[in-house]
């Protein structure tokens, strides 16, 4: 079967890549923000940015391989591609793309590693964040079906993403950098945990563990709202101890947008939509953080 490129994309899940996208782009703002004339390295950036995205890209599809092998994604059920229940790609085609991303975001990983000095310190968060997307449904650890997901995506586009993008620009590691990463990590863990509540009955068919199938429904739309709304929280205390400047509280303007998630989430059924309407929360949030660190910076 012939993969077009269009069809490789659809397997990727392309609405998730903002949160691949985000870590890099805050660790860079943030390196802009506390140093004085600092000059961003933009070839590394744009390395670190596509090793990440990658390596994302390489778990997703990894994740539909495995779903469909195990019956987990079928006709009527949410949450995948689609590539494989639509026979647009098969198994085998579906397999290699994830082996290929992954091989290339390891080869953009060793050449960063490479170019900047004591680079390979950079080598226990990519191992850290390769097991965690590698083995997300991978055979032995597999950590999606066994509850261990929503610590696997909170880590891997949070504060291992973050402050590697931190340490390619700058040489260093921060403090700041992991804290300004744990409400955006949260956010990203509301994705999943959006995508886990709508499947709760499908993942016990299934004999699927998440934390959503754990605690049952009512119990996780209430972690969903401590997701969300813990993750402006976050940054009001941090801006409140000055660890972030006043203008970070930018983020207030997307509450608008957090609250009609959080009463879709509540419905039932849940949205089918629920983890990409979660996303672009997601989105909207990290950009006027960004900002807000950008204004803190000019504001002096």
């Amino acid at each position: 079967m012939y993969m077009n490129i269009k069809t490789c994309i659809k397997s990727a899940r392309p609405f998730s890549f903002t949160v691949s996208f985000v870590p890099p782009a805050l660790a860079l703002v943030l390196a802009s923000s506390q140093i004085e004339n600092f000059k961003p390295d933009w070839f590394l950036f744009v390395l670190t940015f596509l090793g990440g995205f990658l390596a994302h890209a390489g778990a997703n599809i990894l994740s539909d391989y495995f779903d469909y092998k195990k019956g987990i994604d079928r006709p009527g059920t949410y949450g995948s591609s689609g590539v494989l229940i639509n026979d647009e790609m098969t198994p085998k085609e579906v397999l290699n793309l994830a082996v290929f991303c992954f091989a290339m975001a390891a080869l953009f990983g060793l050449y960063i590693m490479y170019s900047l000095p004591n680079g390979f310190t950079l080598l226990w968060l990519a191992a850290a964040g390769g097991f965690l997307g590698f083995f997300y449904t991978t055979p032995p650890f597999v950590l999606k079906y066994r509850a261990w997901g929503d610590f696997a995506v909170f880590m891997a586009f949070g504060p291992l993403m973050t402050l590697g993008g931190y340490f390619v620009q700058t040489g260093q590691y921060s403090l700041k950098a992991f804290l300004i990463s744990i409400p955006v990590a949260m956010l990203v863990d509301a994705i999943l945990h959006a995508n886990n509540t709508r499947d709760i009955e499908n993942d016990k068919n299934c004999r699927i563990k998440t934390i959503a199938g754990l605690i049952g429904r009512p119990s996780s739309v209430k972690m969903y709202q401590i997701l969300v709304y813990g993750s402006y929280a976050a940054v009001a205390i941090m801006a409140a101890l000055t660890i972030l400047p006043v203008y970070s509280l930018l983020v207030l303007l997307s509450l608008p947008l957090a609250k009609s998630n959080v009463e879709k989430i509540k419905a039932i059924p849940t949205p089918p939509d629920a983890d990409a309407m979660t996303a672009k929360l997601h989105s909207a949030f990290s950009v006027l953080l960004m900002a807000g660190l950008f204004l803190g910076k000019i504001a002096g």
